[in-house]
């Protein structure tokens, strides 16, 4: 710190204010005699914003433009009086920090956030945790949005879609449903569940996308094959060393928040990667430019392709599982859930911001489930909330972009209160808001502040109602006077009286947020559906669901024509009569694979 050279100037200071007669001598020489005390200054210490600091230092102490050693370079960043310019937005990092605080509190589990400009790769906010100088938390100044590599879940499916779409497959493609498939790989079979053992019928690509529909998912990487996506992830943003194991498909290997926000704004630039900007230039104490920020620009993907699957993201935030996430105007996204509920994500992107958002325990692989929080935790609820949050008040007020969902004549739809003629929040009364098109320019930017007094407030939680032995009409009318939704399945009731509610998830007395969605279990058939789809389903598991839909069953053990097909799906439905959806005559015959 130079204690001998302090002293020196500052007696060179008081001299020239003797020499000035600013001062007398007397108080000169008092003022030199005074030993020289160290001001410790504890507000330089902690740093505005932490996380991104530290990630800062980080990167240029291994920048080999900054020094050719590990030594140059902690001498020139601490000691050089450089000028570093960074890309972080005060406003977007308070609202960032604002938004992860409303949502978890300060409580575990904690969370991570980090937004990009896909047009520059600017990093604008970040979120690596909570507490960072808090000396009680031990993983206070491990960086959760870079250093923590977490599973990303079904928000890795937007890769998968890309290389699939890239190979010629469409989005009208049809995907055999069910609630499992199996699929042969180099290490064996994979046998794969939806979640929460949801049974789907035959769907597109799409629909398969919008409810994050895992067998299709499975389906699908093994039609691209895994090392597609592998490099179509790696290309986009991935720096994590992927392997190309089939469990891509649902984001079953480490990802990091910066390398999601990173991959995703490739969709969102048009199928362009900029690599992460967290520093544009550096100058040094005299003023002259040291360093200056020069990013990869890759181009990976072709525009078409790009866009339609930033149209395919905006259904899911429109009607799938990403709703909790809308804030009035046009935005794409992809929720995500590891299958212990450790990891929960949504990821979403307008032409003008990506954010992604993540929600665990810093730990690693602790169940966010009752009692450790108030109810499972999903990329639906905590993390799509946070994200529309922050991306009101990050978006508020700026002009509107193009979405690949938009229409071609530059206009826009978006959610309006009319009774205010804002941009319609979550707050506002839905009597007053409509869906309009309009051109962009004139599109409303700013969520009501009438109704929304503090921008995107959380849905509002509440005790899941008890609605088991209730007819299935009085049981809708219930849950959604409590603003939930109602998804039914139907089962097998025993002596049960056809649409009599016999199990519902989230259980009665949970605590669950509003908008979010309550499955019922209902006796009987269903009355609106035809023959349930089995194809691709194990033997037993079809005679169950044919069962459970009051059909008979007759099995024919032939093998289809393609004789590795027939090995690969052994034991497995591959054909029946009449198909899925028509009509019965209470029989229907299937054919199995020996």
């Amino acid at each position: 710190l130079y204690p001998d050279a302090a002293v020196e100037r500052r007696k060179v200071v008081l001299d020239k204010l003797v020499e000035l007669e600013w001062i007398d001598q007397q108080i000169a020489d008092d003022a030199n005699a005074e030993p020289v005390v160290l001001n410790e200054r504890e507000a330089l210490t902690q740093a505005k914003f932490p996380h991104f600091v530290e990630e800062v230092k980080r990167r240029l102490l291994d920048d080999p433009q900054l020094g050719a050693t590990a030594t140059d370079r902690y001498n020139a960043l601490f000691r050089g009086g450089l000028h570093i310019h960074t890309t972080i937005d005060p406003m977007m990092q308070e609202s960032a920090e604002l938004s992860m605080a409303d949502v978890l509190g300060d409580q575990e589990p904690s969370g991570a956030l980090v937004a990009i400009d896909p047009r520059t790769g600017h990093v604008l906010a970040m979120v690596g945790g909570r507490g960072f100088y808090d000396p009680e938390n031990p993983v206070a100044q491990f960086n959760l949005a870079t250093q923590g590599k977490r599973q990303a879940g079904s928000s890795f499916k937007p890769f998968v879609l890309a290389a699939a779409l890239e190979s010629g497959i469409g989005t009208d493609t049809v995907l055999r449903g069910g609630s499992t498939v199996t699929v042969e790989t180099d290490s064996g079979p994979w046998t794969v569940s939806n979640f929460d053992g949801s049974v789907f019928p035959d769907l597109t690509v799409t629909e398969a996308t919008v409810f994050s529909v895992n067998v299709a998912y499975a389906q699908l990487i093994d039609a691209v094959g895994p090392r597609a996506v592998e490099r179509l992830a790696e290309a986009a943003g991935i720096t994590t060393d992927l392997q190309p194991y089939h469990s891509l498909a649902l984001g079953a290997q480490e990802v990091s928040v910066l390398d999601m926000a990173s991959a995703y704004s490739t969709f969102a630039s048009g199928g362009t990667h900029i690599e992460p900007v967290l520093v544009t230039r550096i100058d040094n104490s005299d003023g002259v430019n040291v360093w200056e920020a020069n990013p990869a620009v890759t181009p990976v993907l072709d525009r078409v392709v790009a866009d339609e699957v930033t149209a395919t993201l905006s259904e899911v935030v429109k009607r799938g599982t990403g709703q909790q996430a809308r804030i009035g105007r046009p935005i794409a996204g992809k929720t995500g859930t590891s299958d212990d509920h450790a990891d929960a994500w949504f990821v979403g992107y307008t032409p003008e911001l990506v954010a992604a958002v993540w929600v665990g325990f810093p730990e690693g692989r602790v169940a966010m489930e009752h009692p450790r929080t108030p109810f499972t935790i999903t990329g639906g609820f905590w993390p799509a909330n946070i994200w529309s949050r922050f991306a009101s008040a990050a978006l508020s007020g700026v002009p509107y972009g193009q979405l690949a969902t938009d229409s071609a004549d530059g206009n826009t739809t978006v959610e309006v209160d009319l009774s205010t003629g804002f941009l319609a929040g979550p707050l506002c009364p839905r009597e007053h808001v409509a869906r309009i098109q309009m051109p962009a320019d004139l599109a409303p930017t700013v969520i009501c502040p009438i109704h929304n007094p503090e921008g995107i407030i959380d849905f509002a939680g509440g005790l899941v109602p008890d609605v088991i032995g209730d007819h299935l009409s009085h049981a809708v009318e219930i849950l959604t006077a409590s603003e939930y939704q109602v998804a039914v399945v139907w089962s097998d009731g025993g002596p049960l009286a056809q649409g009599t509610i016999f199990g519902q998830s989230p259980h009665p007395g949970d605590s669950a947020q509003a908008g979010s969605v309550v499955r019922l279990t209902v006796a009987g058939p269903d009355p609106n559906a035809g023959v349930p789809s089995v194809l691709g389903y194990p033997e037993a598991d079809a005679l169950q669901r044919m069962a459970e839909a009051g059909l008979v069953i007759e099995v024919l053990h032939v093998a289809e024509a393609d004789e590795l097909d027939a090995r690969r799906r052994s034991g497995m439905v591959w054909k029946q009569e009449p198909p899925a959806g028509s009509e019965s005559d209470g029989v229907v015959t299937v054919w199995v694979n020996p």
